[in-house]
């Protein structure tokens, strides 16, 4: 999401905190080992791939006041459209057994 070449890697937690996010998007698109290393061949990268760039399209106009702009301009609440958006991430880009932002607050209830 950043200018790859401005971050310090040698900054454990940032290499640490990389290596986590990479394993989320990689669940159910290998087997075995996660993290920068796994093995994951093409469906698996095809699926980390399509994650990352959902996550990244969001986070990105939601950083920019896109979102925010869109929300106000339709009288809705900006928490209930990024619940709606995070809604229609399609089933079989969500890890197995991944409930709905919707469906989580339910089930917390």
């Amino acid at each position: 999401m950043f200018r790859f070449e401005r971050l310090d890697w040698s900054v454990a937690a940032l290499a640490e905190a990389a290596t986590a996010a990479f394993a989320l998007l990689t669940i159910d698109g290998h087997d075995g080992e996660v993290g920068a290393g796994a093995a994951l061949g093409l469906d698996g990268l095809v699926l980390a791939m399509s994650r990352w760039s959902l996550a990244h399209g969001a986070a990105m106009l939601c950083l920019d006041g896109r979102l925010d702009a869109f929300a106000a301009k339709e009288g809705a609440d900006i928490d209930a459209l990024i619940a709606g958006i995070a809604n229609q991430i399609p089933q079989h880009l969500r890890p197995s057994g991944a409930s709905t932002p919707s469906n989580a607050k339910q089930r917390d209830a």
